[in-house]
């Protein structure tokens, strides 16, 4: 029987409710995305880019500047012009020169407005949860769709333990010793049912992939940046990362690795600290027990402080 919860709208809508919002989001998102590899593809070729060179080699910088130009070139070629975008007169000097062109760029155009159109509900939407008032609001460097991708993803009723949200999210430790990921060592095996319902096993990963890119591709950056923006003497997660990061810069096991390699840690340090937060808050609002975690509970380390 599904436990009653608090973070709730006060239209009714739950956490699942909503990652149906924030998954659609991100499917329109990787929809934009492509339509918009596809338009650099075109213009670049034209352009005079080198043949068989691949998207993947062209900095994002220089196709935002590209989606720029051509953006602001289809909004003066459409203006006024009917729906089915006919009888428009091309630019001399511009890059957009057939109607291809003009439908290709149309396409893109309309998934980048959809986008928008659907991120924005859903920042309405978070604004309604009990949890973005009572904990995100006030955290710098997390934004409505940030939170709206933690709340719909974690299930809070089931990660009893700080140690159960970073494993979902794939910030644990390996059986081998290093950083969860997609390597062959950290795969287990899963039971399934085939086509002809007889019971198979496969392997497969023990983390949510889409929550771990966001957290420690998009969130880790945001508090970085964040760090900026903070009041004289406010705290933030950002200080947490550089407090670790010392701390590893000066010892003797990790002296070895790269900077890159430390950066990495002192993310993955931060964002798990920030988890632990994001499980006190969540699951003293749905009146749930609340866990210290290991360091705390057993070796008397406080969260955030330096060892």
């Amino acid at each position: 029987m599904e436990t009653k919860r608090t973070n709730v709208t006060k239209d009714g809508l739950t956490e699942g409710d909503l990652k149906l919002l924030v998954r659609g989001g991100y499917d329109v998102q990787k929809l934009r995305i492509s339509a918009g590899n596809r338009v650099c593809a075109q213009f670049f070729a034209k352009m005079g880019q080198e043949p068989g060179m691949k998207q993947e080699d062209i900095p994002d910088s220089k196709k935002q500047t590209m989606l720029a130009q051509v953006r602001k070139e289809f909004d003066k070629i459409t203006e006024g012009a009917a729906k089915s975008l006919r009888n428009v007169t091309f630019l001399e000097d511009g890059v957009i020169s057939n109607s291809a062109e003009l439908f290709l760029v149309a396409e893109w155009s309309g998934l980048r407005h959809a986008e928008d159109e659907q991120f924005n509900r859903i920042k309405r939407l978070v604004r309604d949860f009990p949890l973005w008032k009572s904990f995100f609001k006030d955290v710098y460097g997390v934004g409505e769709i940030m939170a709206g991708v933690i709340m719909s993803e974690i299930d809070i009723h089931k990660d009893e333990y700080p140690s159960s949200v970073w494993a979902y999210c794939g910030l644990d430790i390996g059986p081998d010793g290093r950083g969860r990921g997609k390597y062959t060592e950290h795969l287990v095996d899963y039971e399934y049912l085939d086509k002809d319902k007889q019971k198979q096993t496969r392997k497969g990963i023990t983390f949510n992939p889409h929550v771990k890119s966001k957290l420690l591709g998009v969130l880790a950056g945001s508090f970085l940046r964040a760090k900026s923006k903070a009041k004289s003497g406010q705290e933030t997660y950002a200080d947490i990362y550089y407090s670790y990061k010392n701390r590893i810069e000066n010892m003797p096991a990790h002296e070895e690795k790269s900077k890159g390699h430390r950066h990495n840690m002192a993310n993955r340090y931060m964002i798990k600290m920030f988890l632990v937060d994001v499980y006190v808050a969540w699951r003293t609002l749905e009146n749930l027990p609340v866990s210290n975690t290991y360091a705390e509970g057993k070796l008397g380390i406080v969260h955030g402080k330096a060892s």
